[in-house]
């Protein structure tokens, strides 16, 4: 998935799907009301009728509103719009990740540029926002009969605030996205059969990931090895299986 800092104007930008914050009790964000006043009030009007709270990470698709160029709107909730833990904008990103991923966008823009975090930056935010998405995206189907449904979502650009860096944003993206995907490789590992996943397997696994890293290295031990270091208990737990044990 590409991802990418954008500053455009919210109103102007075309895209599949735009994602604004909106508080409890119908509070609007910096971009939200900027939405609201371009459609003639129409935000407001849907907010008034109860059927979007902005609780936390809830999330509501619009449809049809006039005066942007964007497709369709995704409401995030995110309480009562003041500075947000680590763990609260987190549990944004999550709703929102797992909304568009689940939605016919192609794409997406996350016009949050003014979303108050109490312990972080937006280079923060460009890091979760990149690793959400990666994990959202993880689904098990090695083993099934019935492999999962490819996701439409295939970039999502990030609105920050004035004077931030993009080469720095562009790392954050990187870090997030490669801790993602580390995220979800032990995840696979930790959903495969215990006779495809076994130590022998584990150990190319490790190798195999090590290839052309130059600061990763990676030492596996046979038994032989681990009998002459003295390691009797760890021995006695496969001293009952078909699988030699290995240490990585």
């Amino acid at each position: 998935m590409k991802t990418a800092l954008k500053t455009s104007n919210p109103i102007r930008l075309a895209t599949d799907c735009l994602v604004i914050a909106v508080g409890s009790k119908g509070k609007l964000s910096e971009e939200a009301g900027e939405i609201d006043k371009s459609s003639g009030k129409r935000l407001s009007s849907i907010l008034s009728n109860g059927d979007f709270d902005g609780g936390l990470g809830s999330t509501l698709f619009l449809h049809g509103l006039t005066g942007i160029k964007a497709k369709r709107v995704l409401l995030v909730g995110c309480g009562e719009l003041t500075k947000l833990s680590l763990k609260e904008a987190k549990k944004l990103l999550t709703g929102v990740a797992k909304a568009l991923l689940a939605s016919q966008a192609k794409d997406a823009h996350l016009a949050l540029a003014s979303l108050k975090l109490a312990a972080a930056d937006h280079y923060w935010l460009a890091e979760r926002v990149a690793q959400e998405f990666v994990e959202a995206s993880y689904s098990y189907s090695t083993t099934k009969s019935t492999k999962a449904k490819q996701t439409s979502l295939k970039s999502v650009s990030l609105a920050a605030p004035k004077g931030t860096s993009k080469a720095k944003i562009d790392a954050a993206f990187a870090r997030g996205v490669a801790t993602g995907r580390g995220i979800n490789r032990a995840r696979e590992l930790g959903n495969l059969p215990g006779n495809i996943c076994t130590p022998t397997y584990l150990a190319k696994q490790a190798v195999d990931l090590a290839k052309g890293k130059r600061n990763l290295s990676v030492k596996v031990l046979s038994e032989k090895q681990m009998a002459r270091l003295g390691m009797g208990s760890l021995l006695s737990v496969s001293a009952g299986s078909s699988q030699e044990a290995q240490l990585i």
